[in-house]
C-alpha cells in the first residue's frame, strides 16, 4: 500500500469537518503510538486486512502527501484540485 493510498483509507474512516485537524494532527504524529492514539481520538477502526497493508510500506508519508490526499493541492503545480502527486 502506498502512503497516498494509507492516508486516503483513514481519512475516508474521518468525517468531513475533521479531516483538516487529523491531517494536522497526524503531521505530528511522529511515533507508532502517536498514530495509534490519534486513530482512538477519531474513533478509527482498521480490519484486520486493512492493518497489514498499512505495514506493508513503512515510510513517512510527506505533508504534502497529506495535502493532496486531503483534497488539496501539491505545492509543484499551484493549482487548485485534487491532483495526485506529479502526475
Amino acid at each position: 500500500m502506498t502512503k497516498k493510498e494509507k492516508v486516503e483509507l483513514l481519512l475516508s474512516k474521518v468525517g468531513e469537518e475533521q479531516k483538516a485537524d487529523f491531517v494536522a494532527e497526524l503531521r505530528e504524529a511522529k511515533t507508532k503510538e502517536a498514530r495509534q492514539e490519534l486513530l482512538r481520538k477519531y474513533n478509527i477502526s482498521l480490519s484486520e486486512e486493512e492493518k497489514e497493508a498499512m505495514k506493508t510500506d513503512t515510510n513517512e508519508v510527506s505533508d504534502e502527501e497529506l495535502d493532496v490526499a486531503a483534497g488539496g493541492c501539491c505545492s509543484s503545480c499551484n493549482c487548485s484540485c485534487a491532483c495526485t502527486i506529479h502526475g
